[in-house]
C-alpha cells in the first residue's frame, strides 16, 4: 500500500501548492498539498515499520548468510541501478531549469560531479542498506518486556518523538551527512525496528482496533491534521527553533503531531488491511512482486510527465487523471518487462540470476 501511494503522491505532488518539487504545473490547488502531506505524515514510516517486520521475518527464517545476500542482491544492486538510470533523471530536469542543459547524456556522464548530484527517491533504498545496523542489536530487542498495550503504544509515541526530536536539536530537515538526514533517518530508523520486535514478540495481529475505536480515532486524526496544516505554515521544519521559547513549544507541537498522526494513521490501515485486504491470491502477489522495480521506475515517469503535462495545455484535472493513468499503466508495465527476463529481475532484486547463466544450452548440459 505505500508503495502505491507513492505513485498518487508523486503525481500529486506536481499539482500542489506551496511544496518545492523538480517540476510544477502552472495550475495548483491547495487540495492536493492536503493530500500530499497527509500520505506524508504516515507513508515511509509504515514503509520501514514493514521493511523492518519482513527484515526479520527473512533473518529468522532463512539465516544470516541468505539475509546478507538478500541485502546485497535486493537491495544494493538496486541502488546502483536507481542511480545510474532513474535518480539521474530528477537531477536532468533539475538542471534544465537551473543551466538550460538540454543534452541529458553529457548530464549523465557529468552526474556524480554536479552540485546537482541526487538520490531522488533512491533514498529510501540507500536508507535500507544503513538499517543492517539493526542487526548489532536485534538480539537485545528479545529481552524488552511484553508490554500492555497502553504500554506499548506508550512507548511508540515516546520512542518516535525522541527518535526525531533529539536529532533535531542539533540538524534541521535539509541537512545532510553522508546523503542522509539525520534529522528523518533515526526517525524512520525507530519505525524499522518497532517493525523487528513486533515480529519476534508476534504481535501483528493484536495491533486491531474495534469499529467505534477506528471511527473516533479517525476524526481525532482528523483534527490534529487541522492542526498540522497550520503548523506546518508557522513552524517549518528548516527552521531553527531554540532561540525562542514560543517556537520551541511549537516545534514540540509540530512534532508529537507528526508522531501522532504516524502511529494513528498506520494502526487504522493496518485494522483495515486485516478486514479487508487479508487474503492472497495472484493479483496481491504480483502486486508486492512489483514493489521495487515500481518504486524506482515510477518517479522518473512522474517527472517527465509532469514536465509534458504541467504547460497548462490541459484542464488540471484532466491533467491529474491522465499523469496519474499514465503512471501506474506505464510503472506496471515496466514490471511486467522486468520479470520476464533473468538479468532484469536480477538489476531490480526479484531474483538472483540462475546458475550458468548466459551458457549456452549445451554448456550448460556439459557442465
Amino acid at each position: 500500500m505505500p508503495c502505491f501511494l507513492g505513485l498518487v503522491f508523486h503525481t500529486f505532488i506536481v499539482y500542489s501548492s506551496g511544496i518545492g518539487y523538480t517540476v510544477k504545473s502552472q495550475e495548483t490547488s491547495q487540495f492536493y498539498t492536503w493530500f500530499v502531506l497527509w500520505v506524508h505524515t504516515f507513508r515511509m514510516p509504515l514503509f520501514f515499520l514493514l521493511s523492518g517486520y519482513f527484515s526479520e521475518l527473512l533473518f529468522t527464517k532463512k539465516g544470516e548468510i541468505y539475509f546478507y545476500q538478500s541485502r546485497f542482491t535486493r537491495v544494493g544492486i538496486p541502488i546502483l541501478v536507481g542511480l545510474l538510470f532513474f535518480a539521474t533523471v530528477d537531477g536532468y530536469f533539475k538542471e534544465i531549469q537551473k543551466t538550460g542543459l538540454q543534452n541529458y547524456f553529457i548530464y549523465l556522464v557529468n552526474f556524480f560531479f554536479l552540485d546537482s548530484f541526487t538520490l531522488s527517491h533512491v533514498w529510501f533504498v540507500y536508507y535500507l542498506l544503513f538499517t543492517l545496523i539493526y542487526l548489532f542489536v536485534r538480539k537485545s530487542l528479545f529481552f524488552l518486556p511484553n508490554f500492555s498495550k497502553i504500554g506499548f503504544y506508550s512507548c511508540l509515541i515516546i520512542g518516535s518523538f525522541a527518535s526525531i526530536f533529539i536529532p533535531n536539536l542539533f540538524y534541521t530537515r535539509e541537512e545532510f551527512i553522508f546523503q542522509i538526514r539525520p534529522m528523518f533517518f533515526f526517525y524512520y530508523f525507530f519505525f524499522f525496528l518497532v517493525g523487528v520486535y513486533i515480529f519476534q514478540k508476534n504481535l501483528l495481529e493484536s495491533i486491531d482496533l474495534t469499529k467505534n475505536q477506528a471511527i473516533f480515532l479517525g476524526i481525532l486524526l482528523s483534527i490534529s491534521f487541522g492542526i498540522y496544516m497550520y503548523l506546518e505554515e508557522v513552524d517549518q521544519y528548516w527552521m531553527y527553533f531554540l532561540f525562542d521559547n514560543k517556537r520551541i513549544f511549537w516545534r514540540v507541537l509540530h512534532l508529537s503531531l507528526e508522531v501522532i498522526l504516524a502511529w494513528g494513521w498506520i494502526l487504522l490501515l493496518l485494522t483495515f488491511s486485516r478486514k479487508v485486504w487479508n487474503f492472497e491470491n495472484f493479483f496481491t502477489k504480483e502486486l508486492s512482486n512489483s514493489l521495487l522495480p515500481v518504486y524506482l521506475f515510477h518517479h522518473p515517469v512522474s517527472i517527465a510527465l509532469g514536465y509534458i503535462l504541467g504547460n497548462g495545455v490541459l484542464y488540471r484535472e484532466i491533467a491529474v487523471i491522465l499523469h496519474l493513468f499514465l503512471v501506474i499503466s506505464l510503472s506496471l508495465g515496466f514490471y511486467i518487462v522486468v520479470k520476464n527476463f533473468s538479468i532484469l529481475s536480477f538489476l531490480f532484486g526479484l531474483k538472483t540470476l540462475p546458475t550458468g547463466y548466459g551458457l549456452t544450452k549445451e554448456a550448460k548440459l556439459s557442465s
